[in-house]
Formats: C-alpha cells, sequence, structure tokens
C-alpha cells in the first residue's frame, strides 16, 4: 500500500475519522486565521489595526480549509478501486 493511501486510510476511513477531519480543519482555520491577526497586530499600521486584516484573516483560513481539503482528497484517487480489488 502506497503511503498516500495509508495516510488517507488513516485520516478518511477508519474509525474517528470524523473527529480528525473535524479537528485537522479547526486547527488549519485557528491557525491561519491567528497567523494572519498576530501578522497584523506586528507589522501593520495602527490606524487601520482590525479593519480589512480581520476580513482577510478569515478569507485567508477559508482558502486554507480548502486547500488542505483538495490535496487530502487527491491523495485518496484510486483508493477506492485499490480497495475494491483487495
Amino acid at each position: 500500500m502506497s503511503w498516500r493511501f495509508q495516510f488517507y486510510r488513516w485520516f478518511r476511513d477508519s474509525p474517528g475519522a470524523g473527529y480528525r477531519w473535524t479537528a485537522a480543519n479547526l486547527v488549519v482555520i485557528a491557525g491561519l486565521g491567528t497567523l494572519a491577526l498576530v501578522m497584523d497586530a506586528a507589522l501593520g499600521d495602527l490606524d487601520v489595526r482590525w479593519g480589512l486584516a480581520a476580513w482577510f484573516a478569515g478569507i485567508l483560513a477559508f482558502a486554507g480549509v480548502l486547500t488542505f481539503n483538495t490535496v487530502l482528497n487527491m491523495m485518496g484517487i484510486g483508493y477506492d478501486q485499490w480497495k475494491a480489488k483487495r
């Protein structure tokens, strides 16, 4: 079994996979949102702090979750056929 199928199976096709998927998405959302807000607090101008940066943090977090889930699902391409043959 390839490493990507092993990871995909652990992440999406084993007991507790729903909890792992939800937790991973929440970590991505919190991490990227916090990163954008911290960078704004550290480097942003005082006049415009918390303005568009909060929107940007939300958009960045949403885009991060989309990218994470797309990559995860691309890792599982062919998994169902492999599983059916096994």
